[in-house]
């Protein structure tokens, strides 16, 4: 099974862990936010989302796509014979094969432990700035820290859900201008499709006329 750079670089994300996975959102939030509003991060939809807009991807997001798509070749070249060995029932996707090779960290071969560790602080690490940036990005970081620590990425959104009336006032703004994006582009939509639907209709009635005539 192929991956596009954008998939493979989120699911490398997301198997990497938590702080991956905010890494990965500093570089592609502004357009998560943009193509994908109302989908929260974590949510497996807004890697679907993201896959449907990858030519319209701000070039950051592309830049650190294409940073990790060469990281992850790079760990299937050095770890190939540590993969076929514990791996082989693994799933195809990169996410599988980071997360077989973690659970059998401790039986790799040296080559394939270091790169593991290199391309894992790639994945892990990020500056205070950018942490702080992240920070400014999710007004929401907080509360998720808060209330829904230990959850999976997938059930975040549901989580936030459950504890509205204790999140923040900041948190709450988000969320409301998630939804309120979300119901304008659903609007926006359902517009365009009635257009389209009475052009059509347009189109047919005078084909109908000069057929007649």
């Amino acid at each position: 099974m192929k991956y596009s750079m954008l998939a493979a670089a989120i699911l490398a994300f997301l198997a990497a862990g938590p702080v991956g996975a905010q890494n990965w959102g500093f570089e592609c939030m502004g357009d998560a936010q943009k193509f994908c509003p109302g989908i929260m991060p974590g949510d497996p939809r807004l890697l679907e989302c993201l896959k449907e807009h990858e030519a319209e991807l701000s070039d950051p997001c592309k830049a650190k796509g294409e940073e990790l798509k060469k990281e992850l070749s790079s760990l299937d070249q050095v770890c190939a014979g540590d993969l076929q060995k514990f791996c082989a029932a693994a799933g195809p996707a990169p996410a599988d094969r980071i997360r077989c090779l973690k659970t059998n960290k401790a039986q790799l071969s040296a080559d394939c432990k270091a790169k593991l560790e290199t391309g894992e602080k790639k994945l892990n690490l990020s500056s205070p700035t950018q942490r702080k940036k992240i920070a400014k990005k999710n007004p929401c970081a907080s509360d998720i820290k808060e209330f829904c620590e230990g959850i999976g990425r997938a059930g975040i959104s549901a989580c936030l859900k459950e504890n509205a009336d204790a999140l923040s006032g900041v948190c709450k703004a988000h969320l409301a201008r998630i939804r309120a994006q979300a119901r304008k582009r659903a609007k926006a939509l359902k517009a365009q499709r009635a257009a389209e639907k009475a052009e059509r209709e347009r189109d047919a009635q005078a084909q109908d006329g000069q057929l007649e005539n």
